[in-house]
């Protein structure tokens, strides 16, 4: 599938979608073979060219834990520095599975911190928002720009708030049924 043509572009398309649902929250998109190369890729709304596609994301950390997911399943990473958009981001990926069951690829997209933070400020109406990890540590604090931190290479945080990278191992992997569309931002 990695030669240019109307499957790739119908792959780009729907890829792009993604950013059009989500304005501002989705920082790249892309589907990968089972092989682990990367067939199509959206980044901030872009499609990239072949030269610029992966040809081994097996090794990337969602890649296995998605390939053993069952047809339904979301894969959701833990917070880390997107190499395409240089942001924190939390990746979603999900396995698509074929008329035989076997799954011919990866769909895998990453919403940035940054959204999550700009949601809950849009929200705010008089009152503190923060969100917490599971240690209770403030992660985003709906009053602080993450800005610096991506600037920076340092995980975003709120007031005296450790960073999400931080959290305990396993905390944020997580396994969970897919309702066909993420959360709104």
């Amino acid at each position: 599938m990695r030669e240019q043509g109307r499957t790739v572009d119908q792959a780009n398309a729907a890829l792009a979608y993604l950013e059009r649902l989500y304005p501002g929250a989705i920082g790249e998109a892309c589907f990968i073979d089972r092989a682990g190369a990367e067939n199509a890729r959206v980044v901030r709304g872009q499609r990239a060219i072949p030269a610029e596609l992966s040809t081994d994301e097996s090794q990337a950390p969602f890649f296995a834990p998605t390939s053993a997911m069952r047809q339904g399943e979301v894969f959701q990473a833990k917070p880390y520095i997107s190499p395409d958009i240089k942001e924190w981001v939390i990746s979603n990926s999900t396995a698509l599975p074929t008329g035989d069951g076997s799954r011919a690829a990866i769909v895998h997209f990453e919403v940035t911190i940054e959204s999550f933070r700009r949601g809950a400020a849009d929200v705010e109406g008089g009152y503190d928002v923060r969100l917490l990890d599971d240690a209770g540590r403030v992660v985003i604090d709906g009053r602080a720009r993450s800005e610096s931190a991506r600037r920076s290479g340092s995980p975003p945080t709120g007031a005296g708030g450790a960073s999400p990278g931080s959290r305990r191992q396993g905390a944020s992997d997580r396994r969970r049924p897919s309702r066909g569309v993420p959360a709104r931002a």
